[in-house]
């Protein structure tokens, strides 16, 4: 019988914030569940030039991470298939858990404890605090959405505090809830149904439930 040794992931992580730990394979019919257990050879390290991880989202079976100062995606189970001359398929690529890291930005990043990205469809949004960018994936990467749409200056000017984007499904927005004007609070709209900002909201959102795809804020 093999022996390894397991480690306490969450304090783990805090030592080494630029590496991700995976687990083993959950299969039916376990006595233990395998994705608790974490060998210690297990884990993918990132590029420490960048600072340590700050966040993990899945989006349309795509698994980001964001670190201060860079913004990259990761390959889980990564196979497809091609058909060879005589229609055969073929299979590239390799169903490993974690195998590398592909780096879509090295500029944008997210602050640590920010959590700010969301969800929209396809694409994640986030706010990039450091480099007052509000911020999107793209085909070639990230978009500067505040550059791209011509409300740079009004970030730059008002953005403040801790960020919070929150989606409004019933409105195809999304609300960029980190700026303050006049000592009041405001959140920037994004319409990603016409792909434009179309709001400032003066709103004191002290805290906001999804629910049944209409947002109540509190």
């Amino acid at each position: 019988m093999t022996q390894y040794s397991y480690y306490d992931v969450e304090q783990y992580s805090n030592v080494i914030g630029h590496r991700i730990m995976y687990s083993e394979y959950k299969t039916d019919g376990e006595d233990i569940d395998s994705f608790l257990n974490f060998k210690p050879a297990q884990f993918l390290d990132v590029d420490t030039t960048y600072g340590q991880i700050t966040q993990l989202s899945t989006v349309q079976n795509i698994l980001y991470f964001w670190q201060k100062h860079a913004f990259g995606k990761l390959s889980v189970n990564e196979k497809s298939l091609v058909k060879d001359q005589n229609s055969n398929d073929i299979m590239l690529g390799q169903s490993g858990i974690l195998q590398r890291h592909d780096y879509l930005s090295t500029t944008y990043g997210m602050r640590e404890q920010d959590f700010s990205n969301v969800a929209v469809d396809t694409m994640t949004m986030w706010v990039d605090f450091d480099n007052k960018s509000i911020l999107c994936t793209a085909e070639a990467g990230v978009t500067n959405l505040g550059g791209v749409h011509g409300v740079q200056n009004i970030i730059n000017e008002r953005i403040a505090g801790y960020p919070k984007s929150i989606r409004d499904v019933q409105n195809n927005e999304v609300l960029f809830d980190c700026f303050v004007h006049n000592d009041k609070k405001q959140q920037l709209v994004f319409n990603y149904q016409v792909n434009a900002f179309t709001s400032i909201y003066d709103r004191d959102l002290v805290s906001y439930i999804s629910f049944e795809n209409k947002l109540f804020d509190l």
